[in-house]
């Protein structure tokens, strides 16, 4: 509940309606655990319907509060630093100066009661092949690992997703769902809160360490996305 609203009202109108509602015993929290990552794994989706063929790649990847969390908060930097939009290196490289992708990025979630996924995705440009832009991005991904970013575009991502939290106050939308999101993850209102401070203190070198640490292709799924050829009659 979000808006111009008095806390008493509100818990006196969930006590109205759902007051006289009998109280179910929750049964215990179970929740399966993946397995150990031990090789990378190639998955293929072949229908009819498809007109634009698709490349991406996930690996597992830790939460705030599952796995490796020390990573969490760094990886969300270096998700944005190598495939967050137009500026970001996987773009500017595969779809701007190759021209081999019509499109390429990285997506992250640092929220997540469990381990969560970080994921590469790209389009190829027409006539090029997905192998060819497969090997394409595995180059780009051994040259970032190994390079690292500039100290100016860590502070202009660092930026970005601060300008973003503020924004996200004022909507009555976007706040709310946030806290819902953490507190259903296992966060707390004073780790949101300190959100914003966090980033800050967050140094070029836990950036590389957290990539380094997740981009393993042995804790991977690449998939592909292709049309389906029927056999010549």
């Amino acid at each position: 509940v979000a808006g111009d609203v008095q806390t008493s009202d509100v818990f006196d109108l969930a006590k109205k309606h759902f007051g006289k509602l009998p109280r179910a015993d929750a049964p215990p929290r179970r929740r399966p655990q993946e397995p150990a990552q031990l090789a990378e794994r190639r998955v293929v989706l072949k229908d009819a319907r498809v007109s634009q063929v698709d490349w991406r790649r996930s690996y597992l990847a830790p939460t705030r509060t599952s796995g490796e969390s020390q990573h969490a908060m760094p990886l969300r930097l270096f998700s944005d630093l190598l495939g967050g939009g137009a500026t970001s290196w996987l773009y500017r490289s595969l779809v701007v100066d190759q021209k081999l992708a019509a499109n390429a990025g990285a997506r992250y979630s640092s929220t997540g009661l469990d381990r969560g996924l970080f994921v590469l995705y790209a389009t190829p440009a027409p006539g090029v092949s997905l192998e060819l832009l497969e090997d394409a991005i595995d180059g780009e991904l051994t040259e970032a690992l190994k390079e690292g970013f500039t100290k100016e575009a860590l502070e202009r991502t660092r930026s970005g997703l601060l300008a973003a939290a503020i924004y996200a106050r004022d909507s009555l939308f976007t706040a709310p769902r946030i806290f819902g999101d953490a507190l259903t993850s296992g966060l707390t209102v004073d780790q949101v809160e300190s959100w914003p401070s966090d980033v800050k203190a967050i140094t070029m070198k836990q950036v590389m360490a957290a990539g380094r640490a997740v981009l393993d292709r042995r804790r991977s799924v690449t998939g592909l996305l292709l049309p389906e050829v029927k056999p010549y009659k």
